[in-house]
């Protein structure tokens, strides 16, 4: 849940109101995970954990996880309206989805354990939803839960090549769309905003800029994501970058 410690706050003389609002928003949360088979690991406060593909095998996990995150988007905006939350006041979510292998289990001491997952690829997930409001997006993927998705349902968009914070490793991440639900982000877009990666990357800062000034607030979905790389850009056109610089962005908060 974002901005969760501010909520908190409000509900400071009223502890009960802010469980019920945070069990209300976590059961919408919850049974769309189990509408699309996934496994419920734990909740950690404000936090779902969740994974696909055990206990059972299910060859459709990556699609099921990413329409799992689409339906808890629709129920999170009607649960909105119902609570008559508008404006500064609505309720918003991050989703971090990753793809890998793991180890699955039960897992603890000898009085006390539980079944769950441990892993990198599960690690990279928590620093993915950490990020997902940097980049001012609902959902970031890691690059193993992109490959196969069917392009007539799913809008894939790269977003950039991270070392998040723990990890020496970069990964390119994305989002992704619903594509009955993105009308506005058409194939020209898309393209262009691939020349936009290639020259951000290239340092090329002025067809970066330009690309931004285009779209920036004509895509509302992209506007926090291109107000960042703007930022982005304005301080590393002030560095001297080595020759071989790939464009990789150094994480330093989860």
């Amino acid at each position: 849940i974002r901005g969760f410690t501010s909520i908190s706050e409000k509900y400071k003389e009223d502890p009960e109101a802010l469980t019920d609002l945070i069990n209300n928003l976590l059961t919408v949360l919850s049974n769309e995970i189990l509408n699309n088979q996934g496994t419920i690991d734990k909740y950690m406060g404000d936090c779902i954990m969740a994974f696909w593909n055990a206990p059972s095998e299910n060859p459709d996990h990556r699609e099921k996880s990413i329409d799992a995150a689409f339906a808890m988007s629709k129920a999170l905006e009607k649960l909105n309206i119902d609570l008559n939350r508008f404006d500064d006041d609505k309720l918003s979510v991050g989703i971090g989805i990753n793809t890998g292998e793991c180890i699955v289990g039960n897992m603890g001491s000898d009085k006390r354990f539980d079944y769950t997952v441990l892993g990198d690829s599960v690690n990279l997930a928590s620093r993915l939803e950490g990020q997902s409001g940097n980049y001012g997006m609902q959902i970031i993927l890691g690059e193993g839960s992109v490959e196969g998705l069917a392009k007539d349902k799913y809008l894939v968009c790269e977003l950039d090549l991270i070392a998040v914070k723990g990890k020496k490793e970069p990964v390119t991440i994305y989002t992704v769309f619903d594509k009955e639900d993105s009308e506005n982000l058409d194939d020209k877009f898309m393209l262009e905003h691939k020349d936009f990666l290639m020259n951000y990357r290239s340092k090329n800062w002025l067809e970066a800029k330009e690309h931004i000034d285009k779209y920036r607030f004509s895509k509302a979905e992209f506007t926090l994501y291109y107000t960042l790389f703007l930022e982005r850009i304005d301080e590393l056109s002030k560095q001297a970058l080595p020759d071989d610089w790939s464009g990789i962005f150094i994480a330093k908060t989860k």
